[in-house]
């Protein structure tokens, strides 16, 4: 959960993985979608709301529509270990409506990386 919604950019970063083989696990992140557009009213009019698609770390935009019950960011990422094992998952992140809210499961995808 992120809280305040202040606009700047908090790092999400994929940790506690592991490897069959005991080695290490590299995470490169595929794509970061949002439940809201980006240039939602109420949300601050800032684009793009994520960034560090390509990288082992994302990074997501601390905001939410004022007029909704919060924002719910998926992360897909794949992981990797040494001998090419590959597997993918989706990590999501919530800024609730209030401090101490929750959000509801994302229904819609919108690319958080591009201004829509």
């Amino acid at each position: 959960m992120i809280w305040p919604p202040n606009h700047s950019f908090v790092p999400v970063t994929i940790s506690d993985l592991s490897s069959s083989d005991g080695g290490a696990v590299d995470v490169i992140i595929d794509a970061i979608t949002q439940n809201e557009p980006t240039g939602a009213s109420g949300s601050g009019a800032t684009c793009p709301d994520a960034r560090g698609v390509g990288s082992a770390v994302a990074e997501v935009r601390a905001e939410r529509a004022g007029n909704r019950n919060g924002r719910v960011y998926s992360v897909l990422f794949t992981a990797s270990n040494s001998v090419g094992s590959e597997c993918s998952a989706r990590v999501d992140v919530c800024v609730p409506h209030q401090r101490g809210g929750s959000c509801e499961p994302p229904a819609a995808a919108h690319d958080s990386t591009t201004c829509n």
